[in-house]
């Protein structure tokens, strides 16, 4: 999220659109635009570990720090995986593998 906040605006014909613009006109809303709904899933990022809330809202909620919302998200993870399927001698061959570059 940061690299992509960091990259300067694209400003071109295609990012600008004045053609949409036109279309929408003053007064008028995007939000519903089919040039909207292409782009909303790749041009806005929500995050997960950052709150954006306001201090009152966020105070309210906890006050919990980045580090502890990812401590819980990588807890939560944990608990719930399951481990895969794998032939036993697969897995052996792994683990002698991992062991041996451990080591190295």
């Amino acid at each position: 999220m940061v690299l992509n906040m960091l990259k300067p605006l694209a400003l071109t014909d295609e990012s600008i659109d004045i053609d949409v613009i036109k279309e929408v006109g003053i007064g008028g809303q995007y939000l519903t635009h089919p040039k909207t709904f292409k782009l909303c899933r790749t041009e806005f990022f929500m995050p997960t570990l950052m709150s954006r809330k306001n201090l009152d809202a966020w105070a309210k909620a906890g006050k919990k720090r980045v580090d502890q919302i990812a401590e819980d998200k990588v807890a939560q993870r944990l608990a719930s995986y399951e481990k895969p399927d794998i032939d036993p001698k697969i897995e052996k061959q792994l683990t002698e593998y991992v062991e041996k570059r451990k080591n190295a």
